[in-house]
């Protein structure tokens, strides 16, 4: 009984590991943009996707702890049914009938998360100080990522990836004439989780938990630079600069103001494997009125979007974006959709 409870609701959790980089932070905004902003970078994300962007901070500037949760659409409808039937669920649990269980949940569950599903849940918070032409800043960061796969025959494939990191930063800038120059790096340090739950098994019926909650370390630096004139800037990020035979490298032009800013983005520019297509990124962000700011973006062919209210002390974002896995533009790809929950 304990064997396929734990089973299925780890599917409805939808946990597996994919090829994920946990050293780069996902943020939810930078995701609705069509994860573009190595040439915006004009806010706290830019310690994740340009260190360069915050060398003009003046003064104190922060992150409070947030908790962005992403879902695929079949583990989302699955999760919002079983929310709403949880009475008739608790009280299969409490009956003891492991058989009547697992009928009722694969009848009712199983076309939702048939193939494959996804999840990504991420948190950070970050504190720094910015002297005019130069700062500093520190902060953690984790992310859960996978996949689960449950096919129309009840094989179940499930696994886990997590890791947490802290790091620290400080960015420089300098005035040529009128263009101005940023310079930045990213040191972090943390810990991988490389498989939390690990099951592969023919049946459902015959699911175990299997947890492995071995770790291990891991350390590596992100390097960046920005060229502004104006409102125009162009900017790089050489990502896992230590660990990294061919270079992972994006480059991005933006354009950014007080209530508007676009940006195009290149990523892996030196991977061969990618079409110039799926290596594409654009997007826009727009703050209608002080409370309320929308995204919205193309990655790799597919549309991203997504609002955000601050009310008050809190912040609520939802949105849609989606995780490119192959070589071309359209291809390999997983719809998620998003909510973000903060502090301000």
């Amino acid at each position: 009984m304990k064997k396929i409870t734990i089973g299925i609701l780890i599917v409805l959790l939808s946990v597996s590991i994919f090829a994920f980089d946990t050293g780069f932070y996902r943020s939810v905004q930078t995701l609705e943009m069509g994860e573009t902003f190595t040439g915006i970078a004009n806010n706290q994300n830019a310690i994740f996707y340009n260190p360069a962007g915050i060398a003009n901070s003046k003064g104190f500037f922060f992150s409070l702890p947030e908790v962005n949760v992403g879902m695929s659409e079949g583990l989302g409808n699955a999760v919002l049914k079983a929310l709403s039937n949880w009475n008739q669920i608790q009280s299969l649990i409490q009956s003891g009938n492991s058989t009547a269980l697992t009928i009722y949940l694969i009848q009712n569950y199983g076309p939702y998360l048939q193939n494959s599903n996804s999840l990504l849940i991420g948190s950070d918070a970050l504190i720094g100080y910015g002297f005019g032409n130069f700062s500093i800043a520190g902060g953690a960061f984790g992310q859960l990522w996978g996949q689960s796969i449950l096919t129309q025959y009840n094989t179940l494939s499930l696994n886990a990836l997590a890791g947490g990191y802290a790091f620290g930063m400080a960015a420089f800038s300098f005035n040529v004439g009128d263009l101005k120059l940023n310079v930045g790096g990213t040191y972090r340090y943390g810990y991988v989780f490389p498989q939390i739950y690990s099951i592969n098994n023919e049946f459902l019926l015959v699911a175990d938990f299997n947890p492995n909650l071995t770790y291990e370390s891991t350390s590596n630096v992100d390097l960046g630079t920005m060229i502004s004139y104006g409102n125009l800037s162009f900017g790089t990020l050489w990502h896992n600069v230590l660990n990294q035979s061919t270079p992972d490298v994006r480059i991005g032009l933006g354009y950014k103001s007080d209530k508007f800013s676009a940006g195009v983005d290149l990523e892996n520019v030196f991977n061969e494997n990618y079409t110039i297509y799926r290596k594409l990124h654009a997007g826009i962000s727009y703050k209608i009125f002080d409370f309320l700011t929308l995204y919205g973006g193309i990655s790799a062919g597919w549309f991203t979007g997504g609002i955000e209210a601050n009310l008050g002390p809190v912040f609520l974002n939802l949105g849609t974006y989606v995780l490119n896995y192959g070589n071309y533009a359209g291809y390999n790809y997983q719809r998620m959709y998003t909510v973000q929950v903060g502090i301000q």
